[in-house]
């Protein structure tokens, strides 16, 4: 009987080097990952918040079907995933494993499953076993602005600091939900502490690049260790410097997940981590500004 590959869940965190593993599986002879980088499977299934992601794939694929575009069986295969009744998952293993050969090890890297219930997180070790969870964490302020750069360049040609001013403001009034979604750390680390301890790997963005954490990494996927591009970053985005305004009030929006990671890890944090923020004060600048207390309770206090 021919042995179950095992199945690799990658959780994100997003702008935390995901793109990167992803590259380096890709080139890996025991890994296979899917031409589709992130799946979005089981957050479209089970979190309403992330059903979107299905919808605009059915979307695009109804408008190239009406354009006669050829070469769409990728998106058809993605399609029929999230079309398929709850409890099938033979369609995503299709799209999951098309073009796999003999590898022993297949990677779904999709940063949004680190919403994912605790009994999501479960479901996926028992129903896809063998199966492991991997959770790259990086500093909270240097994470965040990164997606706010990444979001900025995606809503126009270029990210301007003017354009990261608004996208903070909005979260300050307690808007910007995705960029929250995808920055509770200490949250998605507490509910991995629930699962057990030899399915979860948890490694820092801060360390990736580095041969000895690639060689762990391997050594937790059970394959061998391939020589990495350590140097090579993949889609680093646009080059812009937080303002010392932005800074301040990212540093103090993010001082509860700097507490509640440092209660959860204690001493693995990487020392390039502004540990300090855990006892940021808000900043005099947003004194009279239109604050969300009440969405931001937990985060700002």
């Amino acid at each position: 009987m021919a042995t179950r590959p095992m199945v690799l869940f990658g959780l994100g965190a997003q702008k935390a080097g995901t793109t990167w593993l992803h590259a380096y599986f890709r080139q890996h002879p025991q890994i296979h990952v899917p031409a589709c980088k992130e799946m979005h499977y089981f957050d479209a299934l089970w979190l309403p918040r992330s059903a979107g992601f299905a919808d605009r794939r059915r979307e695009r694929l109804r408008e190239l079907e009406s354009q006669g575009s050829p070469d769409l069986a990728e998106l058809r295969a993605l399609v029929r995933m999230h079309d398929a009744p709850e409890g099938d998952h033979s369609a995503y293993l299709d799209a999951l494993t098309q073009g796999r050969n003999d590898e022993t090890c297949i990677a779904d890297l999709t940063p949004s499953y680190c919403n994912l219930h605790t009994e999501h997180l479960q479901r996926l070790l028992t129903e896809f076993a063998p199966a492991k969870l991997l959770f790259v964490m990086r500093d909270p302020v240097q994470r965040m602005w990164s997606q706010i750069r990444m979001q900025c360049e995606a809503g126009s040609a270029e990210a301007t600091s003017a354009a990261a001013d608004r996208m903070i403001a909005q979260m300050i009034k307690g808007r910007g939900q995705v960029i929250w979604q995808r920055s509770d750390m200490a949250a998605t680390l507490q509910r991995l502490r629930a699962l057990p301890a030899e399915c979860v790997k948890v490694m820092y963005y801060e360390t990736l690049f580095e041969k000895a954490q690639i060689k762990a990494l391997c050594d937790f996927m059970q394959v061998d260790y391939v020589e990495a591009p350590l140097e090579k970053r993949v889609r680093a985005g646009k080059t812009l410097m937080m303002t010392q305004a932005q800074h301040a009030t990212l540093r103090w929006l993010n001082g509860p997940t700097y507490r509640a990671i440092h209660g959860l890890e204690g001493a693995a944090i990487p020392e390039a981590w502004d540990m300090d923020a855990q006892t940021a004060i808000r900043p005099e600048a947003l004194t009279g500004s239109e604050i969300d207390e009440q969405n931001l309770q937990g985060r700002t206090r």
